[in-house]
């Protein structure tokens, strides 16, 4: 499955001023494959949170509007974990309110090697960084 934005999550987009919440993102079990329709809540799928990790609160969130590509482009700073012994192959941006049955989920966002997608990284109990990309992780069509 290819990064995706929730479909809810297009409406929390518009609803939301984004200078005004926490984004937050959850790191992905490998097997944890989204449900764009069904999913809109954190709890949705919070089972699927990677084993021994915590939500990462994201830094440095900006929105840019790219009219190059025609896109509206949320970026922030590489996400960085504790040091945890986990696998992941994805992350999810969700906003956070502090409760999970009304934090609403954004996007799903694999990751990469910059050869192989999606790319499953197994921590043995150290550091993890999440490189985002130049332009933004998320890009609002």
């Amino acid at each position: 499955m290819a990064s995706v934005i929730y479909n809810n999550g297009k409406a929390a987009l518009l609803k939301n001023d984004m200078d005004g919440v926490t984004l937050k993102a959850i790191l992905f079990d490998p097997p944890y494959t989204p449900d764009i329709d069904a999913e809109i809540y954190l709890d949705d799928v919070s089972a699927n949170r990677a084993a021994n990790s915590t939500d990462i609160t994201l830094t440095s969130v900006t929105i840019t509007v790219n009219n190059t590509d025609d896109t509206c482009d949320i970026d922030f700073a590489d996400i960085v974990t504790a040091a945890i012994t986990t696998s992941y192959n994805a992350y999810g941006v969700y906003i956070s309110t502090g409760v999970d049955s009304t934090s609403e989920l954004i996007g799903y966002i694999e990751t990469t090697d910059g050869v192989t997608t999606p790319k499953t990284f197994t921590s043995v109990g150290g550091v993890n960084t999440i490189t985002i990309p130049t332009g933004g992780a998320i890009k609002v069509t």
